[in-house]
């Protein structure tokens, strides 16, 4: 079986700050539901940590709560491991592992009041998708909060040509290499790049547009798992109950929700 399953693993991801995960962030949209989740002494695990460096920020403005980051990618979780131990952290551990695997015996991991999901559920496969949901449904508290932000149709739609001239190159190239030869011909063919297609076409774009899920998603492909996994209920997130949609872009490419485990 290849080892990859479902993942995109030709390169590394890109590093980035994502304010809109940090805990004060998350306790204060779980506030706003009337739903009080710990700032003191919690557990928060970031599935999808990539190189660790948000994931860091946390812990550092946190030094009393735990954190755990879970990535597939063994160069992201060496990175992470070593950037943590330079910065002195003990309150912080990195683990490398597919999310269907882990799901299999979440006791190993404990239980959780915060679970994050930083635009992964957008690039992985459906079969590890569900894996990722099935392990977030058991290693989340009662009542803790799941953050889940992942790019959405219809604001994507119109990457949709140049992501499949991607994979197409990806046949004979990895990585930026496959990226850089279909923009060449996707700029020759179209005149001009779009706006989120030249953003993508020069950044970390080969896993954006790799994943066997598309370069986007309808939010009922993400809400169905959800309530597979028990993560959720049937409510839209949008006029209360157990979800909340924290922020949408204006041309409808990316969605911030943030749901509370039943």
């Amino acid at each position: 079986m290849n080892w990859k399953h479902g993942y995109y693993a030709d390169s590394g991801y890109t590093y980035g700050y994502y304010p809109e995960t940090m805990p004060l962030r998350l306790h204060w949209a779980a506030l706003v539901q009337n739903h009080e989740v710990p700032i003191q002494k919690f557990r928060y695990v970031d599935a999808g940590c990539g190189q660790g460096f948000n994931l860091i920020q946390a812990a550092i403005a946190h030094p009393d709560g735990e954190f755990v980051g879970i990535d597939f990618l063994p160069e992201h979780i060496a990175h992470a491991r070593g950037l943590a131990e330079r910065c002195g952290l003990t309150n912080i551990e990195f683990i490398e592992g597919d999310f269907i695997e882990l799901a299999k015996n979440p006791q190993n991991l404990g239980l959780f009041d915060y679970a994050v999901c930083h635009g992964i559920s957008t690039w992985i496969s459906p079969v590890v998708k569900s894996g990722l949901f099935s392990l977030i449904g058991q290693i989340l508290k009662p009542g803790g909060l799941f953050y889940n932000s992942y790019n959405t149709f219809p604001g994507w739609l119109g990457v949709v040509p140049f992501q499949h001239l991607v994979l197409l190159e990806q046949r004979r190239n990895i990585g930026t290499l496959a990226l850089e030869a279909a923009r060449k011909k996707y700029s020759s063919a179209q005149g001009a790049l779009s706006e989120n297609v030249q953003c993508l076409a020069w950044s970390s774009g080969q896993i954006e547009l790799s994943g066997e899920s598309g370069p986007g998603i309808f939010g009922t492909g993400v809400q169905q798992p959800l309530l597979a996994a028990r993560v959720c209920d049937s409510n839209d997130g949008r006029h209360g109950g157990s979800q909340v949609e924290l922020s949408r872009d204006c041309n409808d490419s990316r969605i911030l929700q943030c749901s509370i485990a039943n």
